[in-house]
C-alpha cells in the first residue's frame, strides 16, 4: 500500500510539472507586423492596440482576445484572423475597426459583446470603414446597437 501511494503522488507531480499554465499576453499600443499565437493565447487588450497601414497582423487558429471596455484593436494595415471550422478564434469584447483600404480576411471567427461595453459611437463589434474585408464563417453576437438593445448579430459567410 505505501508503494502505491508513492507511485500516485510521483505520478501527480510529474502530470502537473507537464501542464503549464499561461497566464496569457497583456497588449497595447502601436504593432509591427506580428503573430498572435496559440501559445501566447490569451491575448488581453488593456490599451488600444494600432496596427499601422504598412503591417499585419495575423491571428492563429484557436486564439482566444479580451477586448478590455473601453478600448479597441485599431487596424490600418492588413488582419489576418484565420480560424479553423472547430477551431475558432474568439474575440470578446470590442470594438475591431478596419480602416485604410488594405484587404483583411476573417474565417472562423467568433465575435462576442463581454460585458456590452463598447467605445461611444461604435455599436457593433465591428467596424470596417473605408477597407476591404473577406469574412466567412465568421459569427457577430450580442453587441448593442441603437440606444442599448442587444442583437444576437449577424452570420457572415
Amino acid at each position: 500500500m505505501r508503494c502505491h501511494r508513492f507511485v500516485s503522488i510521483v505520478t501527480l507531480a510529474a502530470l502537473s510539472a507537464a501542464t503549464p499554465s499561461h497566464a496569457g499576453t497583456d497588449v497595447s499600443g502601436i504593432t509591427t507586423t506580428q503573430t498572435w499565437t496559440i501559445m501566447g493565447s490569451p491575448y488581453r487588450v488593456i490599451d488600444d492596440v494600432i496596427v499601422p497601414a504598412s503591417d499585419t497582423l495575423s491571428i492563429e487558429p484557436g486564439v482566444e482576445i479580451a477586448i478590455d471596455a473601453g478600448t479597441s484593436l485599431e487596424v490600418y494595415g492588413r488582419l489576418d484572423a484565420r480560424g479553423e471550422p472547430g477551431d475558432s478564434i474568439r474575440i470578446n469584447g470590442g470594438p475591431v475597426v478596419l480602416r485604410g483600404g488594405v484587404p483583411s480576411s476573417m474565417s472562423h471567427v467568433v465575435m462576442s459583446a463581454g460585458d456590452g461595453t463598447i467605445l461611444p459611437g461604435y455599436g457593433g463589434g465591428l467596424l470596417v470603414e473605408g477597407s476591404i474585408l473577406r469574412a466567412e464563417g465568421c459569427v457577430i453576437q450580442g453587441y448593442a446597437r441603437d440606444g442599448g438593445r442587444r442583437s444576437t448579430g449577424p452570420t457572415l459567410d
